[in-house]
């Protein structure tokens, strides 16, 4: 007797494809609260630029359901990675090490533009490569040459602020304070040293001995979100091996890099000679806001300023780290400030 309602084949224990945490992709229950809350299906509305579209495609993928081609890989590429999705998810999905994952192997048949291919290789990795590049793009903003780059990449020079070449970073702060170790980044290091330098005046200002450790490199965030989680595991190996020998807080203070950082016991959890070590170099790494907080700010000695301010969240900052009152107890704490919480403050 024929049943009135067709009964679903039960998911496969195993996936058909390695590589892929099956186990996470099984928790996306399709509710969609993430819908509303990812930018691209907001402007799109296309299920498959939405969180749990992709979640369906790379679990179809995961079960040997959907073929690994450039269809696969498009609405993928799509998505910016704010990770707004995990906030809203009633049901922990891990969307952002899933994207991950599913992009290490779309990366095979849709490879990245050749440009970012070069300086995921060939820059990011080398510090001295890209203090040079800053210090070349420091000179090219002061002669006026940024407003002869073409479309795109014009754009994206025009928006940069005062670029202040990089320089060198000495320990400072008492001897006696507490040790802080200073992650600088590579493009924050590169591009926006003047913003490593406020912050570590900031961290000696409340007692800190703050440290630059050397050997430290691209914390590997742009490798991982590009689908290339081996060169993000040997660029985390060499920042684990740069700090641990020091103590003190590992602090940084971008977004992206801190949520990359605080990742490295997941990224390195199946390499028996790092999973111990990646894991206690997560444990000590904190935001600038995080620690702040933590240190405490002494009101008199804080210069006031009459303003009305707002606060547009790090999308990594709230989402990836978790972070979201600290920045904002600290810009109420300046003398004179106004704050003014911002419609949809952590939307990308």
């Amino acid at each position: 007797m024929t049943k009135p309602w067709s009964v679903p084949e039960p998911p496969p224990l195993k996936p058909a494809i390695s590589g892929l945490d099956y186990e996470g992709l099984q928790k996306c229950i399709h509710c969609g609260f993430c819908t509303q809350a990812c930018p691209t299906y907001r402007q799109t509305g296309l299920e498959t630029h939405s969180p749990r579209g992709r979640l369906t495609l790379i679990r179809a993928l995961a079960e040997g359901r959907l073929p690994l081609d450039e269809g696969m890989a498009e609405p993928l590429d799509f998505c910016l990675g704010c990770r707004a999705c995990e906030s809203a998810c009633p049901s922990g999905v891990p969307y952002g090490r899933l994207l991950e994952e599913a992009r290490t192997l779309t990366a095979a048949v849709k490879p990245a533009h050749p440009l970012v291919r070069f300086a995921l290789r060939h820059l990011m990795p080398y510090p001295g490569r890209l203090r040079l590049l800053g210090r070349l793009a420091a000179l090219a903003q002061r002669m006026g040459l940024f407003r002869l780059v073409p479309g795109a990449l014009g754009e994206l020079a025009k928006a940069l602020p005062s670029i202040k070449p990089p320089g060198s970073y000495a320990a400072t702060g008492s001897a006696a304070g507490q040790p802080v170790l200073f992650f600088r980044g590579c493009v924050q290091d590169a591009f926006l040293y003047s913003q490593n330098e406020a912050a570590v005046r900031v961290i000696t200002a409340l007692g800190g001995q703050c440290i630059v450790p050397e050997g430290q490199v691209c914390c590997g965030a742009l490798h991982a979100h590009s689908g290339d989680l081996e060169g993000a595991r040997s660029l985390a190996r060499r920042n684990i091996a740069a700090f641990e020998r020091l103590p003190g807080p590992i602090i940084n203070h971008a977004g992206g890099c801190g949520a990359q950082l605080k990742a490295y016991g997941e990224l390195l959890k199946d390499d028996p000679e790092w999973a111990d070590r990646a894991r206690a170099f997560a444990a000590r790494v904190m935001d600038l806001s995080e620690w702040l907080a933590q240190a405490g700010l002494p009101k008199e000695r804080l210069f006031p300023v009459q303003a009305t301010v707002t606060y547009q969240d790090s999308c990594h900052l709230a989402h990836g780290q978790k972070v979201r009152k600290q920045p904002r107890d600290i810009i109420r704490a300046i003398p004179g400030v106004t704050y003014r919480e911002m419609a949809q403050a952590d939307q990308c």
